[in-house]
């Protein structure tokens, strides 16, 4: 074994620990950071060498890898959370932009938009049919039958 030997085990030390020493500032500098999770290396030793006559002698340290630590459960609640607030935030925007359309007892809604008089005078070539109203129901009453099996706040 040469000195050299020597040498380069401190190298690789000295490699790896300044690694790991990133790894410690990374993980400092950004433990305030929403969502961030730390970070770990592994080392491992280097194969060691066979010297007839006097056995193995260790080569020193080395990087396996750098790690996220976390803890899958969470990791699983928090992804599960997220798609169920996702989908009732849609169903919300849902009902926001069906409510602009729906008469309310203030006078607003679609009534409110403009009336008829106006449409005919503001719109001149405009194509006016007459409401049917049964029609309406029955669109409406399906519409409802269906958000009520989303959610019982439906009235």
């Amino acid at each position: 074994m040469s000195t050299f030997a020597g040498i380069e085990m401190g190298k690789r030390a000295l490699n790896a620990f300044r690694l790991g020493m990133q790894t410690v500032g990374h993980n400092i500098s950004n433990m305030e950071t929403e969502g961030y999770s730390r970070q770990r290396v592994n080392y491992s030793t280097v194969q060691p060498m066979d010297l007839p006559g006097v056995g193995q002698v260790g080569q020193g340290v080395q990087v396996d890898e750098i790690v996220r630590i976390r803890d899958e459960f969470l990791d699983f609640q928090y992804r599960s959370n997220q798609a169920t607030l996702g989908y009732w935030d849609k169903i919300n925007e849902l009902y926001d932009t069906i409510q602009n359309y729906i008469a309310e007892p203030a006078g607003e809604g679609v009534r409110s938009a403009m009336n008829i008089k106006d449409a005919y005078r503001l719109c001149p070539q405009g194509i006016f049919m007459h409401p049917n109203y049964e029609k309406y129901k029955a669109v409406s009453d399906q519409l409802h039958k269906i958000w009520g099996s989303y959610t019982d706040v439906v009235e």
